[in-house]
């Protein structure tokens, strides 16, 4: 035996334990998300010949060479309204330990392509504060710095 521990040792130990506890919090595993890159989970089209019902197949990568894991996916018609190239990352979304969504990202070299609508607001006008009542101050403190150096 290399190390010999005492109940002091155990005491000690468990009291910075628990100082560290105090001051960092464990992490909340309860909303944990996957994002999986192309390494461990390829996005594949569906088959023509093969499961027509599916859009998409998640083809995971495993520990056994030759031997992925397929998960069927179907589409979503918002997803394949929009236009953009497919990423080859899929992220997993999980609350309360169930999975809650898949998603797949999709990226649009030119964003004019995506909208071609005009902006249409939703109020006659727009209020946008500069701050200027800060540099008003500013300048009316220079001023009166001013007059009492002259007054001095």
């Amino acid at each position: 035996m290399l190390f010999s521990t005492t109940k002091d040792d155990l005491f000690l130990a468990r009291k910075i334990w628990k100082q560290l506890l105090k001051i960092n919090n464990l992490p909340n595993t309860k909303y944990i998300n996957m994002q999986l890159d192309f390494k461990v989970c390829e996005i594949e089209n569906k088959i023509s010949n093969k499961a027509n019902k599916f859009d998409y197949w998640l083809n995971f990568s495993t520990l056994e060479k030759g031997k992925p894991i397929k998960l069927p996916i179907q589409s979503n018609d918002y997803y394949e309204s929009n236009s953009g190239i497919r990423k080859n990352s899929t992220q997993f979304n999980f609350k309360d330990n169930k999975l809650s969504s898949i998603v797949f990202v999709k990226e649009s070299k030119n964003y004019k392509e995506l909208e071609n609508k005009t902006y249409i607001p939703k109020v006659d006008k727009i209020a946008i504060d500069f701050g200027l009542r800060n540099l008003f101050d500013y300048y009316v403190n220079i001023i009166l710095v001013m007059m009492v150096k002259s007054l001095d």
